[in-house]
């Protein structure tokens, strides 16, 4: 994931073990690679393609497959030194916010073209409408395309991965929902429920947004959820004329304020509220919470659950922005970011694999505390340095972590 130091942008590099014991704790899960300056890069300007990204990416490839091949044997100091295991690594899956996926594979099917998705062949319908990613149809034709075809014309480095397949690219639930779709709903449903005076006491817009704060921090501080959030305000819903309305937040306070929605505001207001509005509020909170508190891989219950509550969201989503359109009203935007929600709800592999684990949660806490590192670090020579002082404080972080283990145990 790229972030921003000194007004510039760095590129970092980071990989996890999925046997760590510790994968909620960032900063003893999450490995350093590798540090780049964004300003450095050399992209072809015939293909797009990020060739500082790809030759890094080669090398990393590369000593993953020695790591696959000949593996480290790791001794007993106790017993003269005798191995007593074989460590070997095998990548099983890439995450990422969808543009640094798109710099690392290479992707040819991206959200500013016409054909969106790395996962089938769905577009925004310029040449056929019955293309589109918001025809939800079990009949879609691009339904038909999931993983037909490869979505890059110029092999990226990672591929040299020893068993790689491009399944093993995964989308970001963070950024897709949290930080995207999420956003548009929960910012919608609050407009349009301030603004009918269905929900929240108060003679003007003004006060029902007070009230509707007020409502909210109560449940927070009931609930023992964080919430950020200062105030329900037009700025923060970006409540303006000729704009799509928007909850501008964090992700967890994303994810906050649509459970309160759910959990308080629709159960008690649910007859005089749009149905599709009420079920998309519901079946997203809900879909959530089926990854949230599942493990690795969903069981057969819960998979068939999420299918479900995901087509039932599609479906309510989609009304709800037909009958926007009928009405000329404005509501939210049907970002591509929709489309790969819909692939995350509707489908998964054989193994039934949580994509809620593949979520940059973590990793951008990891960034946030690096990124006090590289504050105070020289600019020229932060790609060595940063990396350096992370490995410097690492055998302390896991020293930290098993004292805590240990305590709680006592």
């Amino acid at each position: 994931d790229e972030a921003t130091c000194a007004n510039a942008s760095w590129m970092y590099i980071t990989w996890t073990c999925d046997m760590a014991p510790r994968l909620t704790d960032s900063a003893a899960s999450r490995m350093l690679v590798a540090v780049l300056p964004a300003d450095r890069y050399i992209v072809d300007p015939d293909t797009g393609i990020n060739l500082t990204l790809q030759s890094a990416f080669m090398h990393i490839a590369n000593s993953f497959n020695q790591l696959t091949r000949q593996g480290v044997k790791v001794a007993d100091p106790t017993t003269d030194a005798v191995a007593v295991l074989d460590v070997r690594a095998y990548v099983t899956g890439f995450r990422g916010d969808w543009k640094a996926l798109k710099q690392t594979f290479n992707f040819t099917r991206y959200a500013d073209q016409d054909s969106v998705c790395w996962m089938c062949h769905a577009t925004k319908g310029a040449a056929n409408l019955q293309d589109a990613y918001t025809n939800i149809s079990p009949t879609a034709p691009w339904m038909s395309t999931i993983g037909a075809t490869l979505p890059w014309r110029l092999t990226p480095a990672y591929a040299s991965l020893l068993g790689f397949n491009p399944g093993f690219i995964q989308p970001d639930l963070l950024h897709i929902w949290h930080l995207g779709t999420g956003r548009d709903l929960i910012g919608s449903a609050l407009v349009y429920m301030v603004k009918s005076n269905l929900c929240f006491a108060g003679s003007i817009q003004d006060e029902r947004l007070e009230n509707a704060t007020a409502s909210l921090k109560s449940y927070a501080k009931r609930m023992r959820l964080p919430l950020k959030l200062k105030k329900l305000s037009k700025s923060k819903l970006n409540w303006r004329a000729r704009c799509m309305p928007e909850l501008r937040s964090s992700g967890y306070d994303t994810f906050v304020v649509g459970r309160w929605l759910a959990d308080e505001v629709v159960p008690n207001h649910h007859t005089v509220l749009p149905q599709n509005l009420c079920i998309a509020l519901w079946t997203s909170d809900r879909v959530l919470s089926i990854m949230a508190n599942g493990g690795r891989w969903l069981t057969r219950d819960q998979q068939h659950e999420k299918e479900r509550l995901g087509g039932l969201f599609m479906r309510s989503y989609v009304l709800l922005a037909k009958q926007s359109i009928s009405e000329k009203t404005r509501l939210y935007r049907m970002r591509p970011k929709l489309h790969i929600l819909h692939h995350i709800l509707m489908f998964a592999p054989p193994s039934r694999l949580n994509n809620h684990m593949y979520a940059t949660w973590m990793d951008e806490d990891f960034l946030r505390k690096a990124m006090k590192v590289h504050r105070n670090t020289d600019p020229r020579k932060a790609s060595l340095r940063v990396i350096q002082r992370y490995l410097l404080g690492l055998p302390k972080t896991w020293q930290d972590i098993c004292k805590r283990h240990h305590s709680m145990r006592e």
